[in-house]
This record gives C-alpha cells, structure tokens and sequence, in this order.
C-alpha cells in the first residue's frame, strides 16, 4: 500500500513538476509587467470599468486564495467600489499563469481553457451584481493602501524596486512563489496521490448514471466540500484531475475548480469586513450560480465531444523520462529550501 502510495505520488510530481516550473517563471514574468502596487493604484477608482478591469487583470497574477486577500482589501481602502474588490478577489485565485499550464497538463486544453473563461466571467458577473445592488461608501473609505502581508504568504507582497533585474523575477519565480505555494501543492500532490490509489476505478459509475439528476447531486456535493476548503488554483488541479479519473463528472470538477479557490472561509470573512453582508450574499450566490452554469455547459459539450479530455490524460499512465525526473528533484529541492529558509525567517523574528 505504501508503495503503491509512493509510486502514485513520484508519478504526479513527474507530470506536473516540468509544467510547474515553467508557470513558476512565467508568473515572475507576468509580475514584473502586472505588478500588484501598479494595480491597487489603477482600479482606485469608482466606476463600473474597475469591475471590467479587476476581473481581467486577475486572471493571469500568480496570487493564491491567501495573498490575494491583503491585495484586494489595499485595493478596497485605497477607494476603489466593491463589485471591483469582490471582482479581484474572485478572478486572481481561481486561475493563473502557474495554474494555467498545470491544468493543461492535467486535464487538457478544454478544461483548462473553462478555468480562464469561468474565471472572467463568475468575476465579472459578481461585481457588477455587487455594484448594482450594494450602496458604496468608498468616497469616505479612501485612505493610503495599507501594505499588508500575510501570515501565510509571507514573502507574496514585498515592496519591488522600478528596475527590476532578472535575478529578481527569478527570486520572485522560484523563491518567494514557491515558498507561498508548497505547502497546498504538497497537501494537493499527497491528495491526488491517495485518491489515485484508495478510491475505485469509475467511482461514480458504480452506483449512478450519468443523468442530469446525478451531475446536479455531484455538483452539489462538490460545491459544499469546496466553500470552506483552503485549496489554491494549482493545487486544487491534480486533486480534480484524480477525481475525474475515477469518474467524477466534468461538471462536478468544473464547479470544484470554480468555488474551492475563490470561496474559503478566509476569503468570505474578508468580503463581509470589506463589503458588508449583502456583498458576501451577492458574492456566494454568484460564485455558485456560475459554477453551476459553466459546470454544466462543460458537460454537455464533453457528452457531444468526449475526445477534448484525452485518454491519457484520464489514464495518468505517464512514463518517466529524464525532464520529469530532473523538473520533480529540483520542484522537491525548491520546496524543502524555501520552507527551511521560511521557518528559520520565523525563528529571527520572534527572537
């Protein structure tokens, strides 16, 4: 069992660590050309335009459901309306560069491509419903941008130089990101591992058909086990990629990969401080509203063109082969230094 366990988990890091280190490096790209201060400055503004904008500049940041939030509330305080706020904080953790590329090695071009509409469009939907039906108090909101960083993140958000060099997009690449990321990937990677090994082939095939009785009930399910689940866009993607294997419906894991990222209890608390209550049942209803419209247009398309999630990609029966090896040890080598260099950082500081 153990062995097995091992061998499953040695097999996702081949597949995905090749795929990871190029999102790594492109995430550091997109940084030094979308930083998160130009940002903040930009969409401190009261118009439905913000709405448009933080939806779109959300979906490539290398933000996860943690960071995201100091983000988003200096971006709140520094006067912009709340359908903006709740936009940001719905478009940047639900997908990025990083997670973008993991999802097409995952689960292919189709899914992938789902994640960054569904993206755009559950953010967009939201803040423009938050807007339109939340009065704003922003004008007598409007401070400096609070420079928060936060527990969990420490590292995401550190103050950059306007020369920024490519030793720095590569410290911020596969330092500070990888430090952010690796605790939920690794708890992702030991996930999808023990689904792979623990639950039966075609899991849901057993015991339901594929009616739309049985997608609405899995859709449900996956909606209540995302809400209060602390899962990021990368990590999030091996754990759907095993489910689906085991025949989890398309729209089930489109509603999972749409709500698990955006909708942590973390998160919701920070809506409510920042946007009020209304705005937390504006952003719930929204957020599940559209996970289950792009769930189950996915499936649908999926029972009409069932080759767009290729065989293998279902199979997990990937080879080893040199660049998996050597992408998995440097992912592992990367991830022991950044937590070692992250624990001995702490241990200064409260010294």
């Amino acid at each position: 069992m153990i062995e097995s366990y091992l061998a499953a988990l040695w097999s996702i890091l081949l597949e995905s660590s090749p795929a990871l280190l190029l999102g790594f490096f492109l995430a550091g790209l997109v940084r030094r050309f979308l930083p998160t201060e130009r940002i903040v400055r930009h969409l401190a503004q009261d118009a439905a335009g913000s709405v448009w904008k933080a939806s779109a500049v959300g979906v490539p940041l290398p933000l996860c459901s943690c960071s995201v939030i100091p983000v988003a509330v200096s971006l709140r305080r520094a006067g912009a309306g709340r359908g903006a706020t709740a936009s940001f904080l719905i478009s940047t953790p639900e997908i990025g560069v990083d997670s973008f590329i993991l999802s097409y090695v995952f689960l292919g071009p189709f899914l992938s491509i789902v994640r960054v509409i569904s993206a755009f469009v559950s953010a967009l939907c939201v803040g423009l419903a938050v807007d339109r039906y939340t009065q704003d108090e922003s004008s007598s909101r409007k401070t400096s941008p609070l420079k928060v960083t936060p527990a969990c993140c420490a590292g995401s958000e550190k103050p950059t130089n306007k020369k920024v060099s490519f030793g720095s997009i590569l410290h911020f690449s596969f330092i500070e990101l990888v430090e952010d990321l690796a605790p939920t990937l690794a708890v992702g990677f030991a996930l999808s591992a023990l689904i792979t090994i623990a639950l039966p082939p075609d899991l849901v095939g057993e015991f339901s058909s594929h009616s739309y009785a049985s997608e609405l009930l899995q859709m449900a399910f996956a909606l209540v086990v995302s809400f209060p689940l602390y899962i990021c866009a990368a990590s999030s993607t091996p754990i759907a990629a095993a489910l689906l294997a085991k025949g989890v419906s398309a729209a089930a894991i489109v509603v999972f990969l749409i709500a698990g990222p955006a909708s942590n209890i973390t998160t919701m608390l920070a809506v409510r401080n920042e946007l009020g209550s209304k705005a937390l049942a504006i952003y719930i209803s929204g957020i599940t509203l559209c996970a289950f419209v792009f769930g189950f247009g996915a499936a649908q398309i999926l029972d009409l063109y069932p080759a767009m999630i290729p065989d293998q990609i279902l199979a997990h029966s990937h080879d080893s082969n040199e660049l998996g090896n050597v992408s998995a040890v440097i992912l592992l080598t990367l991830f022991i230094f950044t937590q070692l260099m992250k624990r001995r950082a702490k241990k200064s500081c409260c010294a």
